[in-house]
């Protein structure tokens, strides 16, 4: 009897130690060390390697170095003791170039004549981009023998100007370097240029190339060649239109160089283009004819989409191309415009933000966010909002087989289109379901998220989160760790662009578990994210972890006032620019027309295209939780970031999906230990296996999907929009805008505070204006949102004639009258006397005779009625 229950005691000793270690009884209880570096390094940064040395009875040498091909580049060493936790850190050289690296740790005992304790290898992946650049054009589309003028805004990985010097290229659509600007130095971070095209440019996308060291960052311009006509058609239609509206309403409008409406007749031609062809260059097919007898200077279009759905159905997709010819009857002038419009679906689209697929720890909190929006990532509005329902199910299963719909939540979305979920997961859920459900007055749609759980080699489980809303610069970012165990201190590390920029150890008070808060600084290297990582070894040797992901504002830290004031000059010739910023900052202004210009087409500097470049340090940039608010109303893309909880599901993917590297001889949970520890297969989180040569191959292996939804997203159109954007309609002299468009592409010093005027063009426009600054302490700043300035001015007159003449000769004088304003004038036009002309009487039917005209003398006065712009015109010969 003695003996059975001896042998029983040894058994469930072993099957303890067996299931602790997940059947791999070699591995060492009592684990000496765990070794946390970045998987990526980039020239200039300094590389840390977080050690923390657990069971150790007498202090050891940890050296570790970095090799290029077996070449050694740098290295560091540290006599560490047991349960310390340090760092060692790494210069990468700022002539690094790209290779094959690999970090390599070794630990030895001090004193000692024996081997290594531990030594590891670690392939490293080697990354160019250490700066963001940021490039501006004063255009996005050039002709012949225009003046290209750029900026270029470069700021290290701190958000300080960068002061090294740079090299700029010009290269054309074979490659060639039209212009090199070599070893130039930035003023405060911003270097302003200028190229003059040629005469007969290559056509085609030029590029503007920024080099700095081993980094190179490309923006591309097209160029073309337009020749000016007498006469010229802009056609004026929306971006893009919804396949539930009724029509595609717009505006054909018809002028001379001096901005005189065009008296004629028009033709009008609608044609659709199907989806799945609008990239291919397919044949348009042609819908509609319209032939307008009276053309006086525009023409309100009105195309039914009804009429077009007998060509191409459904409309979803298509591309509509509305093209005008235009007859100017007395001069006999033909000119040919037109303008594409995208139809998208109208119906709303709603969705689970984030990296798919999203894990849960069972007991603990979840958080996601739900966004609604339509097919174009336009908002939707606040009363359409305010008149809908949202009910939101949720559905758990048990590990004993059973399951439980959670209570439904019945709510409606916020003004701004984001709802935040968050709850409890119920202990022993090993799979969660949840279902969202839409409904206004017009539509309903719906969201589905499977939840699959986060596993661990036991029920023991970390989770962090934070309660800071908007991180900052120079503020705290407030972290929380709960825990379902016992520990008495916990590792944390903050993680941004790849590099390892703190860490460090925190006891826990028995008295306050499960929860524990700490403060973290926010640095200026944080920003655009930081990834936080906790982890924690158990006294039998098993790694627990989680982490997260928080958004930080990295720009606008300065005070930067930019305000318009037109009230001084009441004849609208100037306008004045009041600035405040600190004194020796860089300021940057450009404008657009409002009317002809490309808005979102990139040439601008825009908050969203900062982001946009800070995030694609990080190679999974497109996990993050992120809103692209679309605008249809003439303003720029916003962009708005979201925390989030961890991609990993498991202990192992929580370090390597944040892209760190872990060495340690503790027991640390993956998806290869579902899998009978065959490190080739990975689990569907299902009980299936997958091989890991399938992950993100474009087939389905798993019935759940899990291969195939935590892959990069799939390549967009992005750039065939951007070239839809830049061509949709035809170009014309204003378009390119060689006179007057650069009338607000300024910069200079500030100092401190500046009040100036700069003259307004002549012409009636809505301009644009854009403004940047930076500072060389707080780095980048830009506005909010862009100004919008009417320098339309209510009545003016434009006078052609010739500047010479010779004594006796017969001139005219073409005078045309605009009425800019909301009512209709009546105007004087006064022809002051001289005795050194004479008018000349234009008789019945416009003739005159040549040398024995009717003239007359002495001041002329002519009384006309001038209806608004657009109406009719005027003229006086």
């Amino acid at each position: 009897m003695y003996c059975a229950i001896l042998m029983y005691k040894w058994f469930l000793l072993i099957w303890f130690h067996l299931h602790l270690t997940n059947g791999r009884a070699n591995i060492d209880m009592h684990p000496s060390h765990i070794i946390v570096a970045s998987k990526t390094i980039r020239p200039g940064t300094i590389y840390q390697i977080v050690v923390n040395i657990l069971h150790m009875e007498k202090p050891i040498h940890v050296r570790a170095s970095i090799s290029r091909e077996r070449v050694q580049i740098v290295q560091a060493k540290r006599l560490m003791k047991k349960g310390e936790s340090n760092k060692l850190l790494l210069k990468i050289p700022q002539t690094t170039i790209p290779g094959d690296y690999q970090l390599n740790v070794y630990g030895s005992m001090t004193g000692g004549t024996g081997g290594n304790l531990f030594q590891s290898s670690k392939e490293l992946s080697f990354s160019p981009k250490f700066l963001t650049i940021l490039i501006q054009s004063n255009r996005a589309v050039y002709n012949a023998d225009q003046t290209i003028r750029f900026r270029t805004v470069i700021m290290t990985t701190e958000m300080k100007p960068y002061a090294d010097p740079i090299d700029i290229n010009i290269l054309n659509p074979k490659g060639y370097v039209m212009k090199n600007y070599g070893s130039v130095y930035l003023n405060v971070g911003v270097g302003s240029f200028t190229y003059q095209l040629p005469l007969d440019p290559n056509r085609g996308w030029w590029t503007i190339q920024v080099v700095a060291q081993t980094q190179v960052e490309e923006k591309r311009i097209y160029v073309e060649k337009y020749y000016m006509q007498r006469t010229e058609v802009y056609i004026q239609t929306p971006d893009t239109v919804m396949d539930t509206d009724e029509a595609i309403t717009g505006t054909m409008f018809g002028w001379y160089l001096n901005n005189a409406p065009v008296l004629g007749n028009a033709t009008i031609r609608v044609y659709v283009t199907p989806p799945q062809q609008f990239y291919k260059q397919a044949e348009s097919l042609h819908a509609l004819q319209d032939y307008v007898e009276q053309f006086n200077g525009n023409y309100e279009l009105n195309i039914k989409l009804a009429d077009l759905e007998n060509l191409v159905s459904p409309l979803a997709g298509s591309v509509v191309t509305i093209e005008g010819s235009l007859t100017d009857q007395r001069l006999e002038l033909f000119c040919v415009g037109y303008s594409k419009t995208r139809i998208i679906d109208g119906n709303v689209r709603m969705k689970f933000l984030g990296s798919h697929p999203l894990f849960f720890k069972s007991g603990m909190p979840f958080k996601t966010y739900l966004v609604i929006s339509y097919a174009d990532e336009a908002p939707l509005s606040e009363s359409k909002l305010q008149d809908s329902t949202l009910h939101i199910s949720r559905l758990v299963t048990h590990a004993n087989g059973g399951s439980t719909r959670l209570v439904e939540i019945h709510d409606k979305f916020p003004n701004d289109g984001l709802y935040t979920l968050q709850f409890v997961v119920p202990e022993n859920t090993i799979r969660m379901s949840i279902k969202a459900v839409y409904k206004d007055n017009e539509e309903m749609t719906t969201a589905d998220l499977l939840l699959f759980p986060y596993y661990s080699l036991d029920t023991r489980s970390l989770f962090v989160y934070t309660s800071t809303k908007n991180a900052l610069v120079g503020e705290y970012l407030i972290i929380h760790v709960r825990s379902n165990f016992y520990m008495k201190h916990f590792f944390y590390l903050v993680v941004s662009k790849g590099i390892i920029i703190h860490s460090g150890v925190e006891t826990v008070d028995a008295l306050r578990m499960p929860i524990k808060t700490i403060a973290i600084p926010v640095s200026s290297e944080m920003p655009p994210t930081c990834n936080v990582v906790v982890y924690h070894v158990t006294r039998d040797g098993v790694v627990i972890s989680d982490s997260m992901r928080v958004p930080i504002n990295p720009i606008n830290k300065a005070k930067f006032t930019f305000e318009l004031n037109n009230r001084k000059d009441k004849t609208g010739n100037t306008l004045e620019y009041c600035i405040l910023t600190e004194p020796g900052d860089q300021i940057a202004v450009s404008a657009h027309d409002f009317d002809t210009s490309c808005v979102n087409c990139g040439q601008e500097i825009t908050k969203a295209s900062v982001l946009e470049s800070l995030h694609s340090f990080d190679a999974d940039h497109w996990r993050t939780s992120k809103i692209l608010r679309a605008s249809r109303d003439h303003k720029s893309d916003q962009l708005f970031f979201y925390d989030s909880s961890g991609f990993g599901g498991n202990d192992e993917d929580t370090f390597t999906q944040t892209g760190l590297e872990i060495i340690t001889d503790a027991i640390i949970a993956s998806s290869s230990m579902l899998c009978g520890n065959d490190s080739s297969y990975i689990s569907c989180q299902d009980g299936s296996c997958f091989l890991a040569t399938k992950v993100c191959d474009g087939e389905i292996d798993c019935r759940n999907g899990f291969d195939e939804s935590n892959c990069s997203s799939p390549i967009s159109e992005d750039f065939n929009i951007y070239e839809f954007r830049i061509s949709r309609f035809s170009h014309f002299d204003q378009f390119y805008d060689m006179a007057d468009g650069d009338w607000a592409w300024f910069d200079y010093n500030s100092n401190g505070f500046d009040a100036f005027n700069q003259r307004v063009p002549n012409r009636g426009s809505k301009w644009i204006i854009y403004a940047f600054h930076s500072n060389k302490d707080t780095g980048f700043s830009i506005l909010q949102d862009s100004l919008l300035y009417d320098g339309t001015k209510q009545f003016c007159i434009s006078v052609e004639m010739p500047t010479l003449c010779r004594r006796g000769e017969q001139i005219g004088i073409r005078v045309e009258l605009f009425n800019f304003g909301e009512t209709e004038l009546f105007v004087t036009v006064v022809l002051m006397a001289s005795d050194s002309y004479q008018f000349v009487h234009v008789e019945e039917k416009g003739q005159v005779r040549s040398y024995d005209a009717r003239t007359s003398s002495g001041e002329h006065q002519h009384l006309v009625w001038v209806l608004i712009y657009g109406h009719t015109i005027h003229q006086i010969n």
